[in-house]
């Protein structure tokens, strides 16, 4: 899927969720195929299995949230708006994670 395609199918099918409140299966692929992509990204080599799979279930709950906000009319691209998403909800994770980790060792 070129990233065209992607955009105009992240568009429609965001704009049905907001219609409808309900999340198609297609959005729900389209979330995790654009963060499982994400998760290719050299930036995440260091990061253990256990907190990316803590990342990738975040990131998949907040597309689902924040894509609800999304306005087709006054934004021209969807991936980009995703993308920040699941970039911010990955920093999060990974942040609460590696906190979590050091109050344990501290003990």
């Amino acid at each position: 899927m070129t990233p065209e395609e992607l955009n105009v199918a992240l568009k429609v099918e965001i704009t049905n969720y907001r219609e409808t409140n309900e999340i198609s299966l297609k959005l729900k692929r389209l979330f995790m195929r654009m963060i499982w992509k994400e998760f290719k990204r050299s930036r995440y080599k260091n990061i253990s299995n256990e907190i990316k799979y803590l990342s990738e279930s975040h990131a998949y709950r907040q597309c689902c949230k924040g894509s609800i906000r999304y306005n087709p009319e006054s934004q021209y691209k969807a991936i980009p708006y995703i993308m920040t998403i699941i970039r911010c909800s990955f920093a999060d994770t990974v942040v609460r994670e590696k906190h979590k980790q050091a109050k344990i060792e501290l003990k």
